[in-house]
């Protein structure tokens, strides 16, 4: 793990923008939303003409992982152009507010695990937590984030998603980076990281000289992305959307709402499925077409 860049700003998070999606869709009280809902697209949904997609994913949530395989197979089998644009862990963003309620951090390690169990997904908490934080000692734990300029991991994470995107390499890359990280099949996926890298396409070598020697390119990458995510009206992920629209869907229990919502846009099936093939996942939504 490259631990020596250094060169990327501290992130922050972004004021609410204003006009957000939420904000101009929601039915607040008895005021009318300020816009309707858009109108479905009604051109065919065809290979050279798919519906875009834009889904904002961090590398330390777990429920980012447990829909991934879905987003996957959907990228995969569907007439779709997916985009997995790369987010900072909210634990980097607002770590005071990540350092919350009394009953936040023990729902998640006890929910993820069920989650995954009902969606026959493999997973384990990342040995190491790509975020360091002090989750040791039971009930005395304090779960302090350590901060921004002594986190060993998340930049770089961050900076090789970036990296995928500027490739247009993201499905391939989630697939190879956040299953060595969160599958459970290792008890160190730092000196795995460089042949998951290499493995989605990517030459890790070249990417990270590239990074260390032009930052800032990658910077605005993930730059950008944050403030895309915040237009959603959404700061949770995975946040996914329709590319143009920005309506989202948060978290991968929505994702049979997404799949939905994209019928509705005609959504239509590839003849030959693409790579990255993942097996069809157990918890598919057929009862939806």
């Amino acid at each position: 793990m490259d631990s020596s860049l250094g060169n990327s700003p501290d992130p922050k998070e972004f004021k609410p923008p204003k006009n957000h999606f939420v904000q101009l869709h929601a039915k607040m009280g008895n005021e009318d939303p300020v816009e309707p809902m858009p109108n479905p697209r009604t051109r065919p949904v065809t290979a050279e003409d798919p519906l875009e997609l834009d889904i904002y994913y961090s590398l330390r949530s777990p429920y980012s992982y447990l829909a991934l395989d879905r987003l996957l197979y959907l990228n995969s089998n569907y007439n779709v152009d997916m985009n997995i644009r790369i987010i900072f862990p909210v634990a980097a963003r607002a770590p005071a507010r990540f350092q919350m309620n009394w009953y936040f951090f023990r729902h998640v390690f006890f929910d993820a695990v069920r989650v995954a169990d009902y969606e026959g997904i493999p997973y384990r908490w990342p040995k190491p937590d790509p975020i360091t934080q002090d989750f040791k000692g039971g009930t005395s734990a304090s779960f302090t984030i350590a901060p921004y300029a002594e986190q060993p991991y998340i930049e770089q994470l961050v900076l090789l998603g970036a990296a995928a995107q500027l490739q247009h390499k993201t499905p391939a890359f989630y697939n190879e980076v956040a299953h060595i990280i969160w599958d459970g099949t290792n008890d160190n996926w730092v000196p795995l990281l460089e042949g998951a890298v290499n493995a989605a396409g990517m030459d890790y070598e070249a990417v990270m000289k590239d990074i260390k020697e032009n930052t800032d390119k990658y910077n605005a990458i993930w730059e950008q992305n944050a403030k895309d995510h915040a237009m959603t009206g959404h700061g949770g992920v995975p946040d996914m959307t329709i590319r143009g629209v920005s309506e989202p869907f948060f978290g991968e229990d929505r994702f049979d709402f997404f799949f939905w919502r994209l019928l509705q846009n005609g959504l239509t099936k590839r003849d030959e499925p693409i790579e990255p093939i993942v097996a069809k996942p157990l918890r598919w939504p057929d009862f939806l077409g």
